[in-house]
């Protein structure tokens, strides 16, 4: 972490130095469908999470609220869907096995080293330069 800028530059120039690699060697029309799946599928997740987050928490603090709500969530996920439909058959087995792999480092490493852990349990280290954390 920069303490500077308060970035993660290692895994910056880690992630860059991958996508520099797999943009070398992976034909572009590949490319082009999983970057496009990967983005409508966060799409779609930010849209329902608009909703469920609606529904379950309504008084919480808003500082920007989504225009014609639900219409606009709705129709998000419907041409997100729409144009899904429309990727080859190999772009979603190649995002299956990213989802794969992504879930399964979650689940086997994430879960257990996950910061939140520690601020649940109130066992969390204090922020650097503060005495509580604040």
């Amino acid at each position: 972490m920069s303490p500077r800028t308060l970035t993660p530059t290692f895994t910056t120039v880690v992630v860059a130095v991958v996508v520099a690699l797999v943009a070398g060697f992976v034909p572009s029309d590949y490319l082009w469908d999983t970057v496009s799946i990967g983005t409508l599928g966060a799409f779609i997740v930010v849209a329902l999470g608009v909703m469920v987050l609606r529904r379950s928490q309504p008084g919480l603090e808003r500082p920007f609220r989504v225009p014609f709500f639900p219409v606009t969530p709705l129709l998000t996920i419907v041409v997100c869907v729409y144009v899904l439909s429309g990727l080859p058959a190999i772009t979603w087995i190649i995002f299956g096995c990213w989802l794969a792999v992504v879930l399964a480092f979650y689940l086997l490493w994430g879960r257990r080293h996950a910061v939140l852990n520690d601020v649940a349990a109130g066992t969390a280290p204090a922020a650097a330069g503060t005495e509580d954390g604040r």
